[in-house]
């Protein structure tokens, strides 16, 4: 049986020879991310500073499922909900003041729901990191930088491991999802397509306070080629 399945496959991959490649790629990538998913689990994590994550995603829970507002509750409340929450500059005495928009929250939201905060913590690293990846790989496409598979995984690597991505990653914080999403808007900008870039803006704005010289640029650009 095993041998007529075998049989079989071989068939395919020479009839299709595109469909072994593609195989071989997005099993690649599953590895990739496997293994980033697993460092990050059982390595990295306990290197983040938690508490800022855990702030957002239980915030994010007691807006949407408890109505609460993120702008009246007091950081005793947030922490009674965790035991991972270590300490906190702006939380003395019980003090604590949410000062992003609030529709940052809904982006933590779904985290909020996995019971195991290291988990989630986990998966959203995970996530930064691929972004990181997918924002370098659109960045070079910008630039028209064609480069072979060697020297492709040598930039990422090196960028990778830059200080921008290795503070963002160990604090956790919200900024690779913005960078992508600044990536993304000139790329779309680029091309003319209208919709993505006001969407990509819109996202990049989660935090503004992180953006504003990169959103006066783009705008400015916008503005100049007067194409909205």
């Amino acid at each position: 049986m095993l041998q007529t399945i075998i049989s079989r496959l071989s068939g395919i991959f020479n009839n299709y020879p595109g469909m072994k490649k593609l195989l071989i790629t997005y099993g690649l990538v599953l590895t990739g991310l496997s293994a980033l998913f697993l460092f990050n689990r059982f390595v990295l994590v306990n290197q983040v500073q938690k508490d800022d994550w855990i702030i957002l995603t239980e915030l994010s829970n007691l807006f949407v499922l408890e109505g609460k507002s993120p702008y009246d509750i007091n950081f005793s409340e947030i922490a009674n909900r965790s035991t991972l929450i270590i300490d906190s500059v702006d939380a003395q005495n019980g003090q604590f003041s949410f000062k992003s928009p609030v529709y940052i929250l809904f982006l933590f939201f779904p985290f909020s729901l996995i019971s195991d905060q290291l988990l989630s913590l986990s998966i959203w690293l995970t996530i930064n990191q691929t972004l990181i990846i997918l924002a370098i790989n659109m960045f070079m496409e910008l630039l028209g930088l064609n480069v072979n598979q060697k020297v492709l995984f040598f930039i990422i690597s090196i960028l990778f491991l830059a200080h921008f991505s290795i503070v963002n990653l160990l604090y956790a914080s919200i900024s690779i999802f913005q960078l992508f999403f600044m990536v993304v808007s000139l790329k779309a900008f680029y091309q003319e397509d209208e919709i993505l870039t006001g969407i990509s803006l819109a996202l990049m704005l989660v935090s503004p306070s992180l953006v504003v010289l990169p959103i006066i640029i783009i705008l400015s650009m916008i503005i100049r080629n007067k194409k909205y």
